[in-house]
């Protein structure tokens, strides 16, 4: 819209122009010049404004570069053997980057993308019932839900601020458990096995924070 109200307005400068170049200098042509001059000047100030609206409509786009996440391992921790992944956070830019407690308190689990792009839906109803007896759970998916523990998944060691290139180990603990019976020193590939075979759904990790407008993936290493 606004390149043709620039293009209107650009004809009527020009039928002014034209018309004091090639006809007699008469009142009547100066006011008619001066009507179509007024006539531009107010179609490029609706052009401007509506720049200026579709700008501020405009969201601006998600930082995902200021900061990135490199997988380091997989571990269990404590007497419940809870599921523990190690990630290195490194900051881009030249500047120091804080990141604040909210969005260190909203970590969310990533889904793979199905072929038509659209994200894998959360665990079907069945399984949010069999949750609650974790006995059934466990038989049936593998993993064993820590009752313990805050559902809610969090980044460890956070609020911080990064410096400027600088490099920081951070850890996301999830709510379930390599399960009891299973091998009692489980090796760094025996976790990748598990967590692929358990959580096939599971791409990574993610924070946001949308007040400051960025994102953080944490990519699935496994």
């Amino acid at each position: 819209m606004q390149i043709f109200l620039s293009l209107i307005a650009a004809l009527f400068i020009g039928i002014a122009v034209i018309g004091l170049i090639r006809r007699p200098v008469t009142p009547y042509s100066r006011l008619w010049a001066a009507v179509q001059f007024l006539a531009a000047g107010i179609l490029v100030a609706i052009s401007s404004r509506h720049l200026e609206n579709v700008a501020v409509l405009k969201p601006p786009p998600v930082d995902r570069k200021s900061v990135t996440a490199s997988f380091n391992s997989i571990s269990v921790e404590g007497s419940q053997r809870q599921l523990v992944f190690q990630y290195t956070l490194q900051n881009t830019t030249v500047r120091p980057f804080r990141i604040d407690a909210a969005p260190c308190s909203m970590v969310s689990f990533r889904f793979i993308q199905t072929k038509q792009g659209r994200l894998v839906p959360q665990p079907n109803p069945a399984l949010r019932l069999l949750e609650k007896n974790s006995g059934a759970y466990a038989k049936f998916t593998g993993l064993e839900r820590l009752t313990t523990t805050s559902p809610v998944l969090s980044l460890d060691r956070c609020p911080l601020e990064l410096q400027p290139k600088q490099m920081y180990q951070v850890a996301i603990a999830i709510p379930y458990a390599y399960p009891a019976d299973a091998t009692q020193s489980p090796s760094e590939n025996d976790l990748k096995k598990y967590v692929r075979a358990f959580m096939p759904q599971i791409d990574g990790f993610g924070i946001a924070d949308l007040d400051r407008n960025y994102e953080i993936g944490f990519p699935r290493g496994w």
